[in-house]
């Protein structure tokens, strides 16, 4: 009990400095993050050549500062990204005096999965979803002898988006997990329409992905997976939360 007296005494003008902090702290993070991922950037560059080794196109850029620009952008969400879980640990850090005991457990759990999802997202993005992406761009140009010369910046910038995409998608179990924690939606009503959400899943998964059943049937079923676990773990939850009130 002793160890919350000192927060009962902190003005609201102090929780803003404190957070001004976290966020002065978030931002240094991403500068120096972005930095090193500059230094690096021809490397960095080589290595996102990788979902389109197998296509017959080259990567050119069309104006004298289009290489340095996108330098300069792959570096920024390369350190947006690579700060990440520093960011959600900081701000989580924030709220985590306020929280009840109970509530600090799923705090643990979202600081480690919550992470673990976003990248796990973004690496199967990188290594199956957007080569289908860029094969399907290229099969749909072909057949009238334009050949294929692809922007170096407008490379990089899908391929950010098909990765992030994906990344931010992994991240729909937590929101329903926490609303459901939070009242606002109950598991038994998500068993109850199934039907209809495993058809917006699909119905996600069809316009976030080429058209190819496979890579849609791929993404969907992923998707469909992680809303099950969602279901899962919130019953546990439940569980766990009734038997001390009972």
């Amino acid at each position: 009990m002793s160890e919350n007296l000192p927060e009962k005494s902190v003005s609201f003008l102090d929780h803003l400095e404190i957070l001004r902090w976290k966020l002065i702290a978030v931002f240094a993070v991403i500068f120096i993050t972005g930095i090193a991922a500059f230094i690096f950037a021809d490397k960095l560059i080589l290595l996102l050549q990788e979902p389109m080794k197998k296509l017959t196109v080259d990567l050119i850029y069309l104006k004298p500062q289009e290489k340095l620009f996108t330098y300069m952008k792959l570096s920024f969400f390369t350190g947006l990204i690579a700060s990440f879980p520093f960011a959600l640990i900081q701000l989580g850090s924030f709220v985590f005096p306020a929280l009840k005991k109970e509530e600090r457990r799923y705090f643990y759990a979202a600081v480690i999965f919550m992470p673990v999802f976003f990248f796990g997202g973004c690496v199967l993005s990188y290594l199956f979803f957007a080569p289908w992406v860029f094969e399907f761009l290229i099969m749909f140009g072909g057949g009238d002898g334009i050949k294929a010369l692809w922007s170096i910046g407008e490379y990089i910038s899908l391929l950010i988006v098909v990765v992030l995409m994906i990344g931010v998608v992994f991240q729909t179990p937590w929101i329903l997990f926490f609303l459901i924690r939070m009242g606002i939606i109950s598991v038994d009503t998500l068993a109850r329409h199934r039907k209809i959400i495993i058809v917006v899943i699909f119905i996600i998964a069809a316009v976030i992905t080429p058209p190819d059943a496979v890579s849609q049937v791929i993404v969907g079923g992923v998707m469909y997976l992680l809303f099950e676990l969602t279901l899962v773990f919130a019953r546990i939850g439940s569980k766990r939360k009734k038997i001390p009130e009972e």
